[in-house]
């Protein structure tokens, strides 16, 4: 390791079992094993040391007349020597790597070691992503839970919910450039029953469409459809059914509308009279109830076709873009206290699930999320037992 370069590798003519540095080209270490490894080459503090997979096979200080090391260049040589010397079988010899880094060293920083991953707590420090608590105008809707929410013309609609056992049919609206609240009062007619744990979901014409949920432990299997522009509702059916499969009530279920389509996709949550966990995946005719099961594919087949990870579940999300319906976590039997936290992907126009893989799983359920840019947004919701107020972002 003179003053003029300094090498670590492979030399089979040094040792042709282990690694070696230089110069001059000696063995170090223990014996070579084929993977990735790591080589670093550090000049400070009037030495340069050499480390093979974090281990240091070699130290030498600086002489007096060359004073602290310096690097001016990074040469990654197959076949030669430091001298620069062709040496036998160059033809034969190829380097790998997949990253270097080149830094400067501060010999007054002392090194630290950072926790494990898993010990590291998920958070956004984006300036501009903050919460503000909303003080609006009007009168707020009674306090609730089980309730929905959609989205139209600048304005969040919500309808029903439940609170102390007592369940609600109303609907209230909130302005979101105003900041402000207000009850719709209803055009005269019949009104869907009170109810929580069901579904909505709204039309590109702005039509809301209320599924299923449950009075008490009676799950319900009407379809209901509210014109947010007349404010009349309209009874679609008062049994959603399936071709050859009966009634489809039930609750705690999930349900959206792919952008650009007229089809309600149903996944999951309570269903029947038993009040069984389901995974039973429908499409469903908004303008008649009628239901087409697609747990055999889009033109059915001897067996399900469903991942097997896509487990019955209740309390979870569904959400979409044009080209994929996407389920997120919940609870199913085995995991009543822990939650799910698995994400899947149904290809509207290919007819076929996929699983989205997660670095970190975050299990949830009675959560809310939301689809924004290449991902998805989770706040809130239940897991092992706690309620949280974390928000985390998945990447599709």
């Amino acid at each position: 390791m003179g003053a003029e370069s300094s090498a670590v590798g492979t030399f089979t003519l040094a040792s042709p079992l282990k690694y070696c540095v230089a110069s001059p080209w000696e063995s170090v270490g223990d014996g070579r094993s084929a993977g990735w490894h790591q080589f670093v080459v550090t000049a400070a503090a009037g030495a340069v040391t050499v480390e093979v997979d974090g281990v240091v096979v070699k130290t030498v200080a600086a002489s007096p007349s060359t004073g602290t090391p310096s690097i001016d260049q990074v040469l990654l040589s197959a076949g030669f020597g430091v001298d620069g010397t062709t040496r036998h079988g160059l033809a034969d010899n190829h380097a790998f790597w997949d990253e270097i880094i080149v830094a400067a060293v501060e010999p007054s920083v002392t090194e630290v070691t950072a926790t494990a991953m898993d010990a590291d707590e998920a958070v956004a420090l984006a300036e501009t992503r903050v919460w503000r608590k909303l003080t609006p105008a009007g009168t707020p809707p009674p306090p609730r839970q089980a309730h929905t929410t959609v989205s139209y013309d600048g304005k969040l609609w919500v309808f029903g919910g439940e609170r102390s056992s007592y369940a609600f049919n109303d609907v209230w609206a909130y302005d979101l450039a105003a900041d402000s609240w207000a009850f719709v009062t209803p055009a005269a007619g019949a009104l869907p029953a009170p109810r929580h744990d069901h579904t909505a979901v709204v039309t590109a014409e702005g039509v809301m469409l209320v599924y299923g949920g449950r009075q008490g432990m009676t799950a319900l299997s009407d379809l209901w459809a509210f014109d947010l522009h007349t404010a009349t509702w309209t009874l679609v059916t008062d049994t959603v059914s399936a071709e050859g499969l009966g009634a489809r009530s039930r609750y705690s279920h999930a349900a959206v509308i792919p952008p650009g389509s007229s089809a309600m996709y149903v996944f999951g949550g309570y269903s029947g009279e038993d009040a069984a966990l389901s995974d039973t995946f429908d499409r469903c005719d908004v303008t008649t109830g009628v239901c087409v099961n697609l747990n055999l594919g889009c033109h059915g087949a001897s067996t399900s076709f469903m991942p097997r990870g896509l487990t019955p579940r209740y309390e979870h999300s569904a959400f979409a873009d044009r080209a994929f319906v996407y389920v997120y976590g919940g609870a199913a039997a085995d995991s009543l206290s822990t939650g799910l936290g698995d994400v899947y992907k149904f290809s509207l126009q290919e007819c076929a699930w996929e699983a989205v893989p997660a670095v970190t799983p975050v299990p949830r359920s009675e959560h809310v999320a939301g689809l924004l840019g290449d991902g998805f947004f989770v706040h809130g919701g239940h897991a092992s037992g706690d309620y949280f107020d974390h928000t985390f972002w998945h990447p599709l």
